[in-house]
């Protein structure tokens, strides 16, 4: 009782102070757009007086600290409005993991309800605080120099303060005791191997997301990052240094705090490192904080690689612990981990993390992508894949993982299963060409959302016939790290084999019902629109996407 005594003084301390910290997301950014008083140019007059006349097409962000403290707050908002919203909002999640930890419903289950209460309160935040609720933000906009250490401290001071008042108001309904302890009959990798995994997964998704300038203005940053809380949460990983405080304070024990405080703490460092490794925008920051300043040919012409290797890592560690741990269904687990790859890292690659999408692509736009980025992405990918698999096994032991790859259903023949895996491998990439790469098509924000229904929709489906590979990589990574002998690696070829298929399946069928896409039909230069072979993917255009074209006149090559 002492010590969680001594540390709400402490967060009290923190939080006194008047100058209020710059938000994690509210720089996500620059949707403040500043309108001139005259119809003519601005003048100096005009410039200095727009902060007062602004408007925007998304909820307002909070001003940065300095002028917040100046003006008593952003659009009218008090002083501490945003440190308020921080203690609150961390405060109900803390709330909502501790009672869900006593509801007797299932892990999954438990992972799930946390990312469908997160998402709310991200997007009823966002324009107050930036709604980070946790320090792991706050330290990786220290570590890339987009926050000081005293503004750190003082976000940081509010989100425990917020998770102390919700752990112990948890504890006045339910007892806290054991709700983050970490599963005494898993060993000590097999613990750490989810927290580490999905607390740089989701580092990572708020910096692509929320502070990227070339994903400035989008609406789906609170999806993605409560889709990487969702599946991290439910394979038992806990990702929020202040929540797990709040907890285990309030519990009154320590056993197993320090690693669900330092253990994503580190992870976050590697995380702010590899976004300044793939977003060519921090090639240009003047703010380099704690990471070192990466040359811009490198990120141009490595980063999309690395994003790839990362990607496939993550989705195959994501089916390996699904698989292993039965804690979430194999389909919910990789179109959550879909959803947060297609909407982070989809700018800088386009996300593909499946040779069969890779494939489509490139039989869309031979000349876009070209036959040296078709290798390197799925040498990346099944490199990606097969480490994923082998880190699995060495975490969770032979034991957990022997025999836990797809393979034929029992009664099905081989014909079946080529089949199924060749059908529902076409429907992804045939959903990835549409809603990513048609000439013209402006869709929505949500295509992210629809490639990860594609993918999730068409496991569940094939799953009961050739156990839903869907993915050569995964597959290959899977089976070789899990114990695939004699007649399991001859089948093996059907999982590499049947989603090329698909993917031609998948291109076919845009050929065929979008001809104009294709470059096909002789009206198409009477239709005004421009054949396929002088057109460039709908990612990766100026024109159609000015957003993923930074302040120095490059943009990002996604399919």
């Amino acid at each position: 009782m002492k010590l969680s005594i001594s540390i709400l003084l402490s967060c009290a301390l923190l939080v006194l102070p008047t100058t209020s910290a710059i938000s994690p997301l509210q720089q996500r950014k620059n949707a403040v757009v500043k309108v001139s008083s005259g119809n003519g140019p601005s003048s100096s007059s005009s410039s200095s007086s727009s902060s007062s006349s602004s408007f925007s097409a998304f909820p307002p962000a909070p001003l940065p600290g300095a002028l917040l403290e100046r003006k008593g707050g952003a659009m009218g908002q008090s002083r501490h409005a945003a440190l308020i919203m921080e203690a609150l909002g961390t405060g109900m999640l803390t709330m909502t993991v501790g009672l869900l930890g006593k509801s007797g419903l299932s892990v999954g289950a438990r992972g799930l309800a946390v990312a469908a209460v997160l998402l709310p309160l991200i997007y009823a935040g966002a324009r107050v605080s930036g709604a980070s609720y946790n320090p792991l933000v706050s330290f990786a906009l220290v570590l890339l120099g987009k926050m000081t250490p005293s503004q750190a401290m003082v976000y940081t001071g509010a989100q425990l303060l917020g998770a102390m008042g919700g752990g112990f108001l948890t504890k006045a309904l339910v007892s806290p005791a054991g709700v983050m302890d970490y599963d005494p009959s898993m060993t000590l990798p097999a613990s750490g191997l989810p927290e580490v995994l999905y607390s740089f997964a989701l580092v990572l998704t708020v910096l692509q997301t929320a502070v990227s300038k070339a994903q400035s203005r989008n609406s789906f940053f609170g999806l993605a990052i409560s889709s990487v809380v969702g599946v991290g949460a439910a394979l038992g990983a806990g990702m929020n240094p202040a929540v797990a405080g709040g907890l285990f304070a309030a519990a009154g024990h320590s056993k197993g705090l320090l690693a669900r405080l330092g253990v994503p703490l580190m992870a976050t460092v590697p995380a702010a490192l590899f976004f300044r490794c793939t977003d060519i925008d921090e090639t240009y920051t003047m703010k380099r904080g704690m990471m070192p300043k990466i040359p811009a040919d490198f990120v141009r012409n490595r980063g999309p690689y690395l994003t790839e290797l990362a990607g496939t890592f993550l989705l195959t560690s994501t089916v390996g612990l699904a698989l292993a741990t039965k804690a979430l269904p194999v389909p919910v687990a990789a179109g959550l981990c879909m959803t947060f790859l297609a909407f982070g890292s989809g700018y800088v690659s386009g996300a593909h993390v499946n040779p069969a999408v890779t494939l489509g692509v490139y039989l869309r736009n031979a000349k876009k992508i070209g036959s040296k980025k078709l290798g390197g992405y799925v040498v990346m990918q099944i490199v990606g894949a097969v480490g994923a698999g082998a880190v699995v096994k060495a975490a969770l032991g032979p034991g957990m993982v022997a025999g836990k790859f797809p393979v034929p259903q029992a009664g099905f023949s081989s014909a079946q299963v080529f089949g199924t895996e060749a059908l529902f491998t076409g429907l992804v990439v045939s959903t990835v060409l549409h809603v990513g790469a048609a000439t013209g098509y402006q869709g929505t924000q949500l295509n992210g959302l629809a490639v990860s229904m594609s993918l999730g929709a068409g496991m569940m489906v094939s799953e009961m016939i050739s156990g839903g590979s869907l993915n050569p990589a995964a597959a290959m990574g899977l089976a070789l790290s899990n114990g695939a002998t004699g007649k399991q690696l001859r089948q093996l070829w059907m999982y590499v084999i049947a989603p090329l298929v698909g993917a031609v399946f998948g291109h076919a069928s845009m050929k065929i019902t979008s001809p104009f896409d294709m470059g096909t039909g002789t009206g198409a230069w009477r239709q005004g629109r421009r054949p396929y072979h002088l057109a460039w993917s709908r990612w990766s255009s100026p024109r159609s996407r000015p957003r993923h074209e930074n302040c120095h006149g490059e943009t990002r090559a996604l399919c």
